[in-house]
């Protein structure tokens, strides 16, 4: 108990956190909303996880966390500094993370982006793979690296930002302020919205799937609409294997760039959708292959994260525990 580490994962919706050992148990997990009323509160709802944290590791084992990893949604430097903005946590823009948390919570902090958190989690539990990118599904597209064993940044932390990354220039706007980025096509809530849209026209009449959205029934919300599209991808939906085809295709594209820039020996793909991996990764590994070399193709294994949603939690705590 004596090599606890305190690890919070931001995100757009949630600020979870925990307490985590050498071994990555998650002791204490704890998730409360994130608020959408600027930085000042997004800090003390950190803040307050964090305390009622150590409160409760004192009571039930007499024992404390040592220093703070935080995961956060941005473009985060290896200074633990914010470049630009967040996109999906409102107010969360240009500012020192590490240095501003550290002095509101009394401990060291190690901030990092929450998608190169979860490639680093992922790194420490893939023991053949020393270079791997993680490809993270949600309400928005994030890509963590890890490379030769560390998380990398990038300069100004732009490492790994292939979720704005314009692949269809003049194509549909991004909460960025950009057109024909990834995230605007394969986000959870860029495929409701393709859905949508096109559902309104599609001439197949056999189409349960398209049937359900013009009438906006059950299962079309932006949380569910994955699941909803993949369960009629598994009954044969022609317009939910048109939907399917084009998501991967989507994702393909972008483990492709992967492959050909950084070389990893893994492209590992999670979020919630992954529930469906039997379907997903079959077809983004047969788009894959049609465009890289072959040698690039032989030589990069694409698969499914295997650590979850308490990714994010266990490689922050590693950051910190290697930082501190």
């Amino acid at each position: 108990m004596n090599e606890l580490t305190a690890a919070i994962d931001l995100g757009g919706t949630t600020v979870k956190c925990a307490a985590v050992t050498a071994d990555g148990t998650l002791l204490h997990h704890s998730r409360v909303p994130t608020p959408k009323t600027g930085r000042g509160d997004v800090i003390e709802a950190i803040a307050a996880s964090v305390q009622t944290l150590r409160a409760e590791l004192a009571d039930s084992c007499d024992a404390d966390v040592e220093a703070l990893g935080l995961g956060s949604p941005g473009m985060i430097g290896s200074n633990g500094y914010l470049y630009g903005e967040a996109v999906n946590v409102p107010g969360w823009c240009e500012f020192n993370l590490a240095e501003t948390v550290s002095e509101r919570i009394g401990l060291p902090v190690t901030a990092l982006n929450d998608a190169n958190a979860a490639a680093l989690a992922e790194l420490s539990v893939s023991a053949d793979s020393r270079t791997l990118a993680l490809v993270t599904v949600g309400t928005g597209i994030g890509v963590g690296l890890a490379i030769d064993g560390r998380p990398h940044a990038g300069r100004a932390g732009a490492g790994g930002e292939l979720g704005h990354l314009v692949i269809e220039p003049g194509g549909r706007p991004c909460p960025c302020g950009n057109a024909g980025c990834t995230e605007a096509y394969a986000s959870a809530r860029a495929v409701r919205e393709i859905a949508f849209e096109q559902a309104a026209t599609w001439p197949d009449s056999k189409s349960a799937f398209a049937a359900l959205l013009r009438a906006g029934g059950p299962g079309t919300e932006e949380h569910r609409i994955l699941e909803s599209l993949y369960r009629a991808v598994r009954e044969d939906d022609p317009f939910a294997f048109v939907l399917h085809r084009n998501f991967c295709g989507v994702l393909a594209r972008v483990a492709s760039i992967l492959a050909s820039t950084i070389a990893p020996d893994r492209v590992l793909f999670g979020g919630g959708v992954m529930g469906s991996a039997d379907l997903i990764i079959p077809e983004i590994t047969r788009q894959f292959g049609t465009l890289v070399m072959r040698h690039v193709h032989d030589h990069v294994q694409i698969d499914i994260a295997q650590l979850g949603v308490d990714a994010g939690l266990i490689g922050a705590a590693i950051a910190a525990r290697c930082a501190h």
